[in-house]
């Protein structure tokens, strides 16, 4: 019967140095941009100071403080702010929008604002709901920031004005 002969030691460590640098390289990076997205997202918070519904049920003003450091946009449709609204169970997400006017009956959508909310600003922010969405079976809603998750208070109800 012939030998098989084996790895050489030192082989076997130079193989051994290398798995564990490239897999601690990967770690690094992954690492990095895990860092950098909840860095960034700390910055972001809000505070909902009150919530009106309109007679129709078409329309949920909010009263929103900016108590984070950073300014959220309002102003375009590239805006990450977002509102989440459970509504008989059903989750809706709403970002900023332009045209509020023609929604789809399962649509909703945050007027545009022609300012942004720079951080201690107070400002109503206007929620508009598709005619499929009954505001009377309304649950709760919380703002979001798109990548960085809720930023802020959640409302459980709501008055009609």
């Amino acid at each position: 019967m012939g030998m098989k002969k084996a790895v050489s030691p030192l082989i076997a460590g130079i193989l051994l140095i290398a798995l564990t640098v490239s897999i601690g390289a990967m770690i690094i990076g992954w690492g990095k941009e895990y860092v950098k997205k909840h860095v960034s997202c700390m910055n972001y918070e809000l505070e909902i100071l009150n919530a009106k519904a309109d007679y129709t049920g078409k329309t949920l003003s909010i009263g929103i403080e900016n108590t984070g450091m950073a300014k959220i946009i309002l102003s375009s449709e590239a805006s990450p702010l977002v509102f989440q609204a459970v509504i008989g169970g059903q989750t809706y997400y709403c970002p900023v929008k332009k045209d509020v006017t023609s929604l789809s009956p399962d649509e909703c959508a945050i007027q545009e604002q022609k300012t942004d909310l720079n951080p201690g600003d107070i400002a109503t922010v206007k929620i508009y709901f598709g005619s499929g969405i009954d505001l009377t079976k309304y649950q709760e809603g919380e703002f979001l920031i798109k990548g960085c998750g809720t930023i802020g208070t959640k409302i459980t109800q709501y008055m009609l004005s």
